[in-house]
């Protein structure tokens, strides 16, 4: 659980970094170049949390000889296995939902992008469809003198 814990920390101090300098550059360049790995780690430290949750269940010991449920009481007291693992949970969803806020903002900008393009490309095929026809309409308006 320590070492859990310890690299959560990590995490957690990696992504307090990158809010500081979100806040004072308004960028999340620095995010964005390591979210994948970023995820998968915070994922990974989740993913071994919930597997060792199971410290949390009674083992069949307990169940068997009612007389160890004191001492597995006690040893839960002692290290707090409760309070830890309720800590770092509260860190796990603050992370995840940071997370989320930052994954939202860099969709949001990879489609306003997405806009941006399908709108350039809409006006260039309509000054090339304008161009094509202003010949066209030139002819229509400003009919040729006849040859003779």
């Amino acid at each position: 659980m320590s070492h859990l814990d310890s690299r959560l920390q990590k995490s957690f101090e990696k992504l307090m970094s990158l809010l500081e300098f979100a806040r004072a550059n308004g960028k999340l360049n620095d995010f964005q170049t390591n979210i994948v790995r970023f995820l998968a780690e915070t994922n990974l430290i989740r993913c071994q949390l919930l597997a060792k949750l199971k410290v949390m269940d009674l083992s069949e010991i307990v169940w068997q000889y009612s007389t160890y449920e004191s001492l597995n009481e006690q040893m839960r007291k002692e290290f707090d296995i409760k309070e830890r693992i309720e800590a770092m949970t509260l860190k796990l969803d603050l992370i995840h939902n940071t997370q989320s806020l930052f994954l939202d903002i860099l969709q949001h900008r990879k489609s306003s992008r997405m806009e941006l393009i399908i709108i350039a490309l809409i006006a260039i095929e309509v000054a090339i469809a304008i161009m094509h026809y202003s010949s066209e309409l030139k002819e229509c308006f400003y009919p040729s003198p006849p040859i003779r």
